[in-house]
């Protein structure tokens, strides 16, 4: 027969496995949420890019004011394309440290 001493024991050890895993769900969710909410905010700097190249079609009236429009929104593009790389290269950072540190957490488990 099963003692309370030996069911305890099974809890805690399944616990002490299983939190690992846990900690792993929750940083693959965290990444994944924050590399959404990114391509969410990239998508946005397209769409915002084409309306205003649109605008700028229907309110100029001569070619030479189209292209300097269309030159000052495509500068303006690359400049928030340039901090969108930086803030994914933020998330790739931040999200291999995390990793980086879960392994070192994990492989110092013992198994008692």
């Amino acid at each position: 027969m099963t003692t309370p001493f030996a069911v305890t024991d099974y809890v805690d050890f399944s616990k002490r496995m299983l939190t690992p895993a846990i900690k792993f769900n929750e940083m693959a969710v965290k990444t994944l949420e924050q590399v959404a909410r990114y391509q969410y905010s990239l998508a946005g700097d397209y769409l915002n890019f084409g309306l205003e190249q649109l605008q700028s079609v229907s309110q100029t009236k001569d070619v030479g004011e189209l292209v300097s429009k269309q030159s000052e929104l495509a500068s303006n593009l690359v400049e928030k394309l340039t901090k969108r790389s930086q803030d994914f290269s933020k998330i790739t950072a931040d999200a291999q440290a995390g990793f980086t540190k879960w392994v070192d957490e994990t492989a110092a488990l013992k198994v008692a």
